[in-house]
């Protein structure tokens, strides 16, 4: 089963940001329609303090855990309470959690569901990011019990999200301050509805591939001399790759090498050449998908 590391999950998270931030103005216009119209600048805004306090080596569930104890605590309105809730329980399903597969997954957003239902009592149909997050959340259980391809199953996941979004539309608010309005309610989306969709989005890299998203490498030097060594160590430089240090003297790490990056893209096409040049081993190795542009399959490891 496809699986992304827990530890690697941080570009999921400033993905998720992204998403919020550049649709602030978008869910303050929906969200005026009928409501406060403070949506947008109420979510950035927790967002954003997130992204300032994220620490640098940051796991998926403890961001996740980081980001709805500040939705939940210092952001206005009511939404804050609400993603918090889905957040921080979300975080609890994958605490332990080194590998964040489908099954997982599916675990995580179905918590962060009964979590909400536990402080608000909607369900599908009353016009809230119920109708968003609940198809989204059955759609990963189906494939979870399918043995679906994770990657597969994400973007099943999001077109499931987007017409769950959609049907609030046609809906009458039964929550909230446009569940005032009754039957003028109807005929515009749900502020939440819309921003759960962009956020289950932000689960979904940019290749819409989060489980090949994130490499690992182990390289052996094997007769190599000490000035190839010192070049390849330049060449992670030069592409802003960390290596870490091991304690066997001919072996590098490299920890985090992610798909959705053109810089990370073009090392491991250069990388790719240096296998066949150079006299080099991989260790623990699994196969993952390299994007399609670099027409190659890389060996990394299942650390």
């Amino acid at each position: 089963m496809e699986a992304f590391k827990n530890a690697a999950g941080k570009p999921i998270l400033l993905h998720m940001v992204k998403a919020i931030r550049e649709n602030k103005a978008f869910l303050g216009e929906v969200d005026g329609l009928i409501g406060d119209g403070d949506h947008g600048m109420n979510m950035a805004k927790g967002f954003t303090l997130f992204e300032k306090r994220m620490s640098e080596e940051v796991s998926f569930s403890d961001g996740l855990d980081q980001l709805g104890t500040i939705l939940f605590s210092e952001i206005g309105g009511s939404m804050g309470p609400i993603y918090g809730t889905i957040f921080m329980d979300m975080a609890a399903a994958a605490e332990d959690a080194e590998d964040i597969g489908l099954p997982l997954f599916a675990a995580m957003l179905e918590a962060g569901l009964t979590g909400l239902q536990g402080i608000v009592e909607a369900q599908v149909g009353d016009k809230t990011l119920v109708d968003t997050l609940f198809p989204a959340m059955d759609t990963l259980k189906h494939g979870a019990e399918e043995a679906a391809s994770f990657a597969d199953t994400l973007k099943t996941m999001k077109t499931a999200a987007e017409r769950g979004r959609d049907s609030t539309k046609d809906m009458v608010a039964k929550f909230g301050r446009s569940s005032r309005l009754g039957e003028r309610s109807r005929g515009v989306l749900d502020a939440g509805a819309a921003s759960c969709c962009l956020l289950l989005q932000g689960f979904l890299t940019d290749r819409a591939d989060i489980c090949n998203g994130i490499c690992q490498i182990q390289v052996l030097f094997r007769h190599c001399s000490r000035s190839y060594r010192f070049f390849f160590k330049r060449h992670c430089y030069f592409n802003h790759l960390r290596l870490k240090k091991t304690e066997h003297p001919l072996l590098l790490h490299i920890p985090d090498i992610h798909n959705d990056n053109a810089v990370s893209q073009f090392f491991l096409r250069t990388f790719y050449c240096f296998c066949f040049c150079f006299p080099l081993k991989f260790l623990d190795y699994h196969a993952v998908t390299i994007p399609t542009d670099c027409n190659s399959t890389l060996f990394s490891t299942s650390l």
